[in-house]
Order: structure tokens, then sequence, then C-alpha cells
């Protein structure tokens, strides 16, 4: 007998039964026939939040004599479940407050014992429900009666206002690395969620990135958590707090007056954690409000004037990093000792010989996509071990906000892979590439037929401040700029077409054309993508 009535959308999960249960508690299986399957012969996501939605009420009754809505469903998609076969899925309520209740929920291959996803489901208490009666059934053996029962209220309550939101997770690092079973690896990443509380990550950078005082070991990217007992549901900065922290413990501030203030200017969703939780991009402020001396996104702001918001320009910025071992700081997939094969097999390369660091460079990517950041792709560069991501076509300030967010997705994943990604400009000496962050930039004139001329007269203008563009793109960069490995010497400018061996580069397709954008290449990796913004906008357009 199913656990479902006849009419509305749960009859989608005809078939489910009820295998057991317990104070808080129920076990089901479903057979995924065909019209469950999507088309790729396996179990649909929708039908899995669907079952993280149901089965997870079922849990909640078992215990409770309220019925509820769904305030949230987390739904991490681990492992395909295969058409034809059985998935078990078991609910297990975690947390029961006088409003509020949360069940987690798991589903299984049933012949593979694999971990297909786990969920979380946040309710409402509201009404009462003949469901906990369910259980009282179950434990005198009197199944019909308790399948019955589930039936009943499973169609009387509102499923189908439920929503489910952020479902895309990123696996779990040790799964990619082939280091633990998705089982396993499941039970570690599941999301749990306690109350309806909202985690909100605040970033900020302290403006020391490859600096003498941390070095090109530590990055500049900091972090800390906000939790909201009221959820906000919006992604406006405006409608978040500032908050302060201790300036003096990050180089920003004196201890005898030492808060500094984060004030939001990007908000995106936690692709880490899921909903309801987001990540805050913040600017620094000083304790008298004013901007902080580290706070270049202010310099850029000031910038900005009909003029320049005339001219719309666009940035894409080629964030190159190269992939370390955790407490070594050898050069992943390099051997022990000594060195990989010349140059030549690894950029754009596949195959276990020719890259290392997939999964986290894969990983990442997803994150940056579901924070809904403007990455435009990625690619192993030139170095073993070296890669590189894009982000853009964006303006100038959302340059530097997604550019912080990703950096920081960067580093905070690869702590689940144990790997530690640095920006440096020249990460191994000798004969091979340094690590940079190639910018494409345009405005709307360059953009247009015809926009040749503007370009050129960029380049022209762009030649005439060269060292003061060179003095604020990147610490280190002179190991990096040397004329060898697709540079230009650092002391030299210099434009050609298709040329990487540049200062600034105009792609062929754009001199064929007549119009488009050019490439500054100068950049290190670890330059401030709000300064670059601000330098490039300064010499072209002001």
């Amino acid at each position: 007998m199913g656990v479902i009535a006849d009419e509305a959308f749960d009859t989608t999960l005809e078939g489910l039964e009820v295998t057991g249960g317990g104070p808080g508690s129920v076990s089901c299986k479903l057979p995924v026939t065909k019209k469950l399957q999507n088309r790729y012969g396996t179990l649909h996501g929708g039908c899995i939040a669907t079952l993280v939605d149901v089965v997870g009420s079922a849990a909640l009754v078992t215990l409770s004599d309220k019925g509820g809505v769904s305030l949230a469903i987390n739904t991490l998609y681990l492992n395909p479940m295969p058409g034809g076969g059985t998935v078990v899925v078991e609910a297990k309520l975690v947390k029961l407050g006088r409003d509020v209740a949360s069940i987690e929920v798991a589903l299984r291959d049933d012949a593979s014992g694999a971990l297909v996803a786990t969920g979380t489901h946040v309710k409402k208490l509201v009404g009462a429900s003949d469901l906990s009666q369910f259980f009282r059934a179950l434990e005198q053996q009197q199944q019909p009666d308790a399948l019955k029962l589930v039936g009943s209220s499973l169609s009387s309550n509102q499923h189908t206002s439920s929503t489910m939101a952020f479902t895309m997770q990123r696996l779990n690092a040790r799964v990619a690395a082939g280091r633990a079973t998705p089982a396993r690896a499941g039970r570690r990443l599941a999301v749990r969620v306690n109350a309806v509380g909202q985690k909100l990550e605040y970033l900020w950078y302290d403006g020391q990135e490859g600096t003498a005082a941390k070095g090109m070991m530590f990055n500049e990217m900091r972090s800390k958590t906000k939790c909201m007992m009221q959820p906000i549901e919006s992604l406006n900065p405006a409608d978040f707090p500032d908050w302060s922290y201790d300036g003096s413990s990050t180089g920003q501030a004196k201890g005898n007056n030492s808060d500094c203030i984060i004030k939001p200017v990007r908000v995106v969703p936690d692709p880490i954690r899921g909903a309801p939780h987001l990540m805050i991009m913040c600017e620094v402020l000083s304790p008298n409000g004013e901007p902080h001396p580290s706070n270049t996104r202010a310099q850029l702001a000031a910038l900005i004037n009909e003029k320049v918001e005339a001219e719309a320009p666009l940035f894409g910025f080629e964030q190159e990093y190269t992939m370390l071992n955790k407490g070594t700081g050898t050069v992943l997939g390099w051997p022990e000792g000594g060195y990989p094969a010349p140059q030549g097999p690894f950029y754009c390369g596949v195959g276990t010989n020719s890259v290392f660091g997939r999964p986290l460079a894969e990983a990442h990517m997803e994150a940056c996509l579901a924070a809904g950041l403007t990455i435009s792709g990625i690619n192993a560069e030139v170095m073993p071990g070296q890669w590189e991501y894009q982000i853009g076509p964006v303006g100038p300030l959302a340059l530097g906000d997604e550019v912080m967010i990703s950096r920081w997705l960067l580093h905070r994943i690869g702590e689940d892979y144990g790997i530690s990604c640095t920006f440096d400009p020249k990460p191994v000496k000798g004969d091979w590439n340094g690590t940079g962050a190639h910018t494409n930039y345009s405005t709307e004139t360059m953009r247009n037929p015809g926009g040749m001329d503007a370009i050129m007269a960029a380049i022209e203008k762009l030649s005439k401040t060269h060292a003061e563009h060179i003095s604020q793109y990147g610490t280190g960069n002179e190991q990096r700029l040397t004329g060898k490995h697709e540079t230009c010497d650092i002391n030299t400018f210099r434009f050609g077409v298709a040329d990487r061996g540049s200062s600034i580069r105009i792609p062929l397709p754009v001199q064929l054309k007549g119009y488009g954008y050019l490439e500054d290449r100068r950049p290190a990796a670890n330059v401030d993508p709000y300064t670059v913004a601000r330098l490039l906008i300064k010499t072209t357009l002001l």
C-alpha cells in the first residue's frame, strides 16, 4: 500500500512505501519508475526535493501534533540514482521547537548503499495533525492503518507551497580526490539546519596581499559569521547591518582605537552552506566612518562620474593561481624533491600526467556559479599545478567585488581539499611561467564599429603612465615581467596584435573587426582588482 493520497501533486510519489520508523524518524522506499526519471534515466532532482519535503514531514508528525508549512528546503545532490532501482529515504527530526522544526533526510541506493542526496527541511508548525497517530499505529504493527494515516495527512498538508533554494553544492573534496566513499563524505557534508536562523558570512580584505608583512604564503581575505535569528530575504546590501572587527589583529588599526567597520556592498547566495545563508562582501571604514586607507573600492567609486558611466567600461579578469601542497608549500603534482617535465603538455591539458588539481578547480567554478558570480571559464595553465579562472565581463565595481568573493571561495574550498592556493607572481624560479591577472578592458566607444581608433588612443595614454601602473600592479611583479615566458620586460612598454610578449595585446579578432577591446598583460596575480579598474579608467577616460 502506498503512502500517498490519490489526488494532488503528491501522486508523483505513488508507490512510496513506509518500511519503518521510530519517534522522530521515518524510513521509506520508492521504486524509480520511468515517470520519476530525468532525460538521463536517473531519479529526477525535483523528485528528490519532493522526497525531502514529504518524508521529512512524515518524520515531524511522529512527535508533533501540529502540521506545518515549509520555510526552507535545502538539497545536496551527491550521486545519480539509476532508473529501475529503488531509493531508500530516511528522515530524522533533529530539532522540535515551539514554532519551528528541522528535519534531516538522506536518500540511498537500496542496491549499492551509495548516498544519493541529503537534505534539510525546516517547517513552521501550524494547526493540528492526525499524523501523531502514525507512529502509534506503526509501533502496534498496524502497518495498513499507519499507511492510511500517512497518506491522508500528506494529501492535506501544504507541501506544494514548499520551495527548494540553492540546490547546487560542491562535492565533498575527499570524494573528488578519491580518499573517501560518497556515503562517508555525504554525511560529512550534509547541511545541518537546527534552527530557522541565517548565517551571514561577512567578507573583507586587509590590503596586505603579497606584502612584506604577510609574504606570499598568506592571503589578504578575512571573514567572520553573523547569525540572524530572523532571516533577511534580500540581496540588497542596504538591508544588512554594518559590523565591526578588531583592526589591530589584521594590521589595519592601533590597539588603542582598533575597531574597524565593515559595510556591506555586495550580497550573494552562500554556495557552501546553502539557503538561506548568504555571503556579504564589505568595504572597510575607519571608526569615523571614512574609507579606511586599505579601502581601494572607495577610491575606485570616487572616480566614477557621469563621463565614466557614459562610456560603460567593462572588464574581464583572468585570475591565475598556483596550487600548493598543504604544509610543504611545494607545487601540487610536482615530484617530491624534483621537477616535472618541461612546460608544453600542461596548458589546457587532460589526463593524470598533464593536469593536477582539477577537482578543486571544478569545485571552485561550481561555487562561483552557485553564488551568482560572472565566472566565464576555467583552464589549466602553462606550468603544472597552475590554473586560471575568468571573471567578467562586468563593470568596474562589480569586477572588484566578484574577484574578491571568488578569491575567498578559492581559499575556503581549498581548506576542504587540503590545498593552499597562492597568487605569487613567480612561485617557482627558473624556466617556468609566472602567474598573472591579464585584464581585458573596453569602453562603449571601443566596442562599436570604428572603435579601433579609441583602442589605439587608449594605448597611447597607457604608454605615458606605464610606471604608475607598474607600481600598483602587484607585489613581486618584477620577477614575472622579465621579457620571457609570455611577458614584456617590466621597464618596457610595447603593444602588439596577438603578441603575448607585449604589455598591451590587441587580440587578432579585434584587429580584423576594427573594434572590441584590449588586454593589459601587466597585472600580477596578486594585484588588487579595484586598483586595476581605477588605473585603467583614470588613464583612458579622465
